[in-house]
């Protein structure tokens, strides 16, 4: 989707859930997906940018941007990167969406946060997450 423009969403979540808190309106070239469409049955988690209709205008994968567990660097290089859990389950993650007239909602695609919070899907109409820059989206 060619737009040279974007919004960037951002999210956070803890024990009582996700929450889309800020937009912000970034210029920027969207890159295309990395994926193929997802299906409604597929496994993993993503955000879509959906028209008015609900139609899906673009769809990227996120990487458990819920923050259960991260990627534990070793000082030495020589030494395995593992993962590790994060105890307070809270965090922030930012979305990168394509700005453009026809979309309307942002929607968050993927399992269920631990806290039960997270029904399936998590949307919400663009117009109603603050605008952190003062500008409209259209």
């Amino acid at each position: 989707m060619a737009s040279n423009s974007a919004v960037r969403i951002r999210y956070e979540y803890d024990k009582n859930g996700v929450r889309a808190v800020s937009r912000t309106r970034v210029p920027m070239v969207v890159p295309d997906p990395i994926t193929p469409p997802p299906d409604a049955n597929q496994t993993g988690m993503w955000c879509e940018l959906q028209d008015s209709t609900g139609k899906r205008l673009y769809h990227w994968p996120l990487s458990n941007s819920l923050g259960e567990n991260a990627e534990v660097f070793p000082v030495n290089m020589r030494d395995p990167i593992h993962r590790t859990q994060i105890s307070e389950g809270q965090g922030a993650f930012d979305v990168i969406l394509p700005d453009v007239p026809e979309g309307h909602s942002a929607v968050l695609v993927g399992p269920h946060h631990r806290s039960g919070k997270l029904p399936q899907p998590v949307r919400y109409k663009l117009d109603d997450i603050p605008d952190n820059t003062g500008e409209t989206t259209p």
